[in-house]
């Protein structure tokens, strides 16, 4: 009795949030326009009603879906990113193996990276730009953002970019996906997006209560982070989890700064960029030391870089991705080294790469270690040394021995713990927080219980907690994922991109389409039905939370009327003249259809 009555409930309640589309039906009967294919990820977090939703809204603009196509990746691949460029020199409709529509769900950086998505290019370079888009302004923009070295002139790139996609939507973005991490009420200065991104500043946490902070996550040995434990570790850390560790024992020399999340000197005192940008000489700080006292040298730096090049090393589990981006570091002396680049030094780093990281301060952002103490392991035992746990057999902790804030004090593989302590010899201002403790705890009920009754201090992301997921000691700090559901539009349509079947027959047609479709979609609606709340609506392709993130901009507003309107601009002859008696029975159908396909998800959840 009691789940019917709580699912009379979230109807009722689904059906409140529903009501703008029953009270704002059209009376009057649209004349159809055109057909296109929506193709979609197969997302198991999307609404079992979005594709419906999709259906109906797009009919209020005369367009017929023939077909949502819902699939995996290869799948999409093949008609996007992938396609083979054989029958045709460019990406084509979806009749003819491309597409029209994509809905993919993308992850970006913390530094934005339009380059690969929206290249500078018309046609697919390297397939990533399967849009096709193609704007002079763009690629004139694109250009300087790519070769900016100034944090300032980049964000006024960025933003001009973002305004540009703003009014060209080569791409409808719906949605920005965010995470949800537990808190216990006494901590404070804990930036849960940094600590989701592994940039964090752990030195800066507070604890009102104690001067302990215990972090839990749901992962084993053997379940999704496999590798955990496994350091590979100054390098790449191999799982998120060990991210967590080594940012804290790990200094680099550079850092993210903990308010504008810009890349700022760390281990580094300065730097010197050469008028080429090829070259960057670095001075390092003369008070830094290692964790056991020992002084740091240049020679450790430039044996850290070295190492990161080394074949060897890169193949462990993860491959390093960045050792063609350096080609050689020199020492000029004990405390100076000046690095060579592949690529000029700027805010944006080698565009045509599979790269998620597109700062050359991301270079620059690698812990390092001691020469003395690593050395002599990799000459008797070779370079399976980064393959092992630490104080396992061949290795004690001379792999642990660096400069950042904290050292581990226990490492034990068995429980899935880890402890961490300041690190006496540290430079900066002494941690106020003097034991870290990273543990395991099963399931979401787990996480939820420890943190409410004040035996965990941070519960992790990936628990998938819920907003209202508080009581007792608990809070949720909810922040950006950089993750976005967006609509690709194929370019190169003919109407939805170059416009020649449209009436008018032009390009600008084809935006007016473009935008009839991102005013008819309720955005608000489809975060608050599809997604409980975790998402906020989206305005570009970038994220909410990345650097450079156009504050100005808001997202499209869900206007029937007006989308209409742009139809008629592209010259369709949208509204018949005679009004029909079509009542709100069938949206109201659809909502209580939707409504029990939310209550679905729900238990699936």
């Amino acid at each position: 009795m009691k789940n019917v009555k709580r699912n009379i409930l979230l109807i009722t309640i689904v059906l409140l949030i529903l009501s703008p589309l029953i009270i704002s039906s059209n009376d009057q009967e649209v004349n159809p326009t055109f057909s296109l294919y929506v193709l979609a990820y197969d997302s198991p977090i999307r609404c079992p009603g979005y594709s419906l939703y999709i259906y109906s809204q797009l009919e209020e603009l005369g367009i017929d879906i023939l077909d949502y196509d819902s699939a995996d990746f290869s799948e999409i691949a093949i008609r996007t990113w992938d396609y083979p460029l054989i029958e045709y020199d460019y990406i084509p409709s979806y009749e003819q193996g491309g597409f029209d529509i994509c809905i993919l769900q993308s992850q970006w950086n913390l530094d934005w990276n339009p380059l690969g998505r929206f290249s500078s290019c018309r046609y697919p370079l390297h397939r990533r730009n399967f849009c096709q888009f193609w704007n002079l302004t763009f690629v004139s923009t694109l250009t300087q953002y790519e070769s900016s070295r100034d944090y300032a002139d980049f964000d006024n790139y960025l933003s001009a970019l973002q305004n540009i996609l703003f009014e060209e939507l080569p791409a409808i973005s719906i949605y920005y996906k965010s995470d949800i991490f537990l808190l216990n009420k006494n901590i404070s200065s804990f930036d849960t997006f940094l600590f989701s991104q592994n940039q964090f500043n752990p030195e800066t946490w507070e604890d009102s209560f104690d001067d302990e902070l215990i972090y839990i996550h749901p992962f084993n040995e053997t379940g999704t982070e496999q590798y955990l434990g496994v350091p590979n570790n100054f390098i790449f850390p191999i799982s998120y989890i060990d991210g967590k560790w080594i940012k804290s024992v790990y200094g680099s020399l550079f850092k993210r700064d903990s308010i504008s999340y810009e890349y700022i000197p760390y281990l580094a005192q300065d730097f010197t960029i050469c008028s080429s940008g090829y070259n960057i000489t670095i001075n390092l700080r003369s008070d830094i030391k290692f964790s056991n006292g020992d002084n740091l040298t240049a020679e450790d730096v430039k044996y850290t870089y070295d190492l990161l090049k080394t074949p060897a090393l890169r193949s462990t589990a993860y491959s390093n991705p960045y050792s063609s981006m350096i080609t050689n570091v020199t020492v000029v002396d004990s405390n100076t080294l000046i690095f060579e680049l592949e690529h000029p030094f700027a805010s944006v780093l080698n565009p045509h790469t599979s790269l998620i990281i597109n700062s050359s301060f991301e270079l620059l952002n690698f812990g390092i270690i001691e020469k003395s103490l690593v050395e002599p392991l990799v000459s008797t035992y070779g370079y399976d040394i980064f393959r092992q746990q630490p104080y396992s057999t061949n290795i004690s902790n001379e792999l642990l021995t660096s400069c950042g804030p904290y050292r581990i004090s226990e490492f034990n593989l068995e429980n899935l713990t880890y402890e961490l302590v300041p690190n006496e010899y540290w430079f900066g201002d002494e941690p106020k927080i003097n034991k870290i403790q990273i543990k395991h705890v099963a399931g979401k009920d787990g996480g939820y219980i420890a943190v409410q009754n004040g035996f965990a201090d941070v519960a992790d992301k990936n628990y998938f907690f819920h907003p209202l997921d508080v009581g007792g000691q608990a809070k949720t700090s909810i922040v950006s994922a950089l993750k976005t559901e967006d609509w690709y539009i194929n370019m190169l349509h003919p109407y939805l991109g170059k416009g020649e079947l449209t009436p008018v027959g032009t390009p600008e047609a084809a935006k007016y389409i473009r935008k009839a479709i991102s005013h008819v979609l309720n955005r608000s609606l489809i975060v608050q039905v599809c997604n409980d709340y975790e998402s906020v609506p989206a305005i570009t392709t970038q994220p909410y939370d990345s650097i450079g993130f156009d504050q100005g901009l808001e997202p499209y507003v869900y206007d029937v009327s007006l989308a209409q309107e742009y139809m008629e601009e592209a010259g369709f002859d949208l509204i018949k003249e005679t009004p029909t008696t079509k009542t709100s029975l069938i949206s109201l159908s659809f909502l209580v259809f939707l409504s029990l396909a939310y209550i679905a998800h729900r238990r699936m959840k």
